[in-house]
């Protein structure tokens, strides 16, 4: 069934977590929409990391999920596929996701299903002390295509030099690095609500 526009005054629920800068840019970034559409006034809602989840899984399970919300690639997989979430391909009128870049795309799929519009996503960096290479009289190789075997190994490198007084590097510890990671071997993290990464 496709989604049609309310005709007259609506009220929508928008909720998403955040510091400080980030209510201010989506409270701006709401009066924008307002008064672009006129009809639609937005009630506002935010809550820290932990709370936000919390209050967002008793709305979900009480039937008064908000009805746009900010969601996390950790926590997209078991609302998607609940269907507590709209499938965004039946907007496609209204919300035209054609020019977004695929990679991005299809970071908001589950299951086939449209059921997140991805606002960006973050790039990993590695930072390097140089005067501490030096020091141990290590050159970084040439990092523009950098494996992670060849990060690993120089790693390596930095602890054997220091005997083992330096640690030559905190991998990313989270689920973003390891969505990276599978990514980068052709795999996914989940699939549904079962972990899919290889051991």
């Amino acid at each position: 069934m496709p989604v049609v526009p309310a005709k007259g005054d609506v009220t929508i629920r928008l909720n998403w977590w955040g510091g400080d800068a980030r209510i201010k840019a989506t409270e701006k970034a709401v009066k924008g929409f307002e008064k672009e559409h006129p009809n639609i006034h937005v009630d506002t809602e935010y809550a820290d990391w932990t709370g936000y989840w919390d209050k967002l899984a008793v709305q979900s399970a009480g039937g008064n999920a908000p009805d746009v919300m900010q969601m996390d690639e950790l926590y997209l997989a078991f609302y998607g596929s609940m269907d507590a979430l709209l499938d965004l391909n039946k907007t496609s009128k209204y919300l035209d996701l054609s020019t977004m870049d695929k990679s991005l795309k299809t970071m908001g799929q589950v299951e086939g299903k449209q059921v997140a519009a991805p606002a960006a996503t973050s790039q990993y960096g590695v930072i390097v002390n140089n005067d501490l290479l030096d020091s141990l009289d290590l050159t970084l190789p040439d990092t523009d295509h950098w494996t992670w075997d060849e990060f690993g190994d120089f790693a390596k490198q930095v602890s054997d030099k220091s005997g083992g007084k330096i640690i030559g590097a905190i991998a990313p510890d989270n689920g973003y690095g390891l969505q990276l990671w599978a990514r980068q071997h052709g795999e996914s993290l989940f699939k549904g609500n079962t972990v899919a990464i290889s051991p």
